[in-house]
């Protein structure tokens, strides 16, 4: 298995958790416990240290660098076939995750989303997301309502710019007024395992 991945093997569903850069694995640790009565968990913390990335003077422009990130992932989970899957990411695990899945969308049952910049990001996260929407792949895109990564009015034109992507789902969390505070990490798990029950249809939704 990739240096510094987590791996909790006792379910047939499995889940890979990325957290973002700076959260060193608090989310994960809070919520681990909480999915992995439902779910085989994976946490590949091998793109947050550029596991995936060629030398610095070799880099690419800055956009491709996700793409590096999302194929460490990848690779991840085929050393040990941990696929299909679920996959959840938290800010910019978030944006790896979408990498990965626009890379190999056919390892993946869908995507849930944490608190993601999409519309403002950097890189062409909602170019991913719309080609994922051509394989049915269900997203859920959940945000805290304090959450400070975008506007309220980006926000606002994010929604109206998917919503015709009837695979594609926004769900605020009025409970919270910061960005995915650990202590509410029971709150964000039933969330997320209720949308996965609701959409656990892989491969019948996959159009090619």
């Amino acid at each position: 298995m990739a240096a510094n991945a987590h791996l909790q093997t006792r379910q047939p569903n499995k889940m890979v958790f990325l957290q973002g850069v700076t959260s060193r694995g608090p989310i994960w640790k809070s919520m681990a416990p909480l999915l992995d009565e439902k779910f085989s968990l994976l946490n590949p913390e091998s793109w947050s240290k550029g596991g995936g990335r060629p030398a610095r003077d070799l880099r690419p422009r800055l956009e491709k660098l996700p793409l590096y990130d999302g194929q460490s992932v990848l690779e991840a989970m085929q050393q040990i076939r941990f696929f299909p899957t679920w996959m959840v990411g938290s800010s910019m695990g978030a944006t790896v995750a979408c990498a990965a899945a626009y890379l190999r969308p056919e390892l993946f049952k869908g995507l849930v989303l944490l608190d993601p910049v999409i519309s403002g990001s950097r890189y062409p996260v909602a170019e991913w997301i719309r080609r994922l929407a051509q394989f049915n792949i269900p997203i859920l895109v959940l945000r805290s309502a304090g959450s400070l990564l975008e506007s309220r009015a980006a926000l606002a034109r994010e929604r109206r710019s998917f919503r015709n992507l009837f695979s594609v789902h926004f769900k605020d969390a009025p409970e919270m007024d910061l960005a995915l505070p650990v202590e509410q990490s029971r709150y964000y798990c039933r969330i997320v395992t209720q949308f996965i029950e609701a959409n656990d249809t892989y491969p019948l939704t996959r159009l090619r």
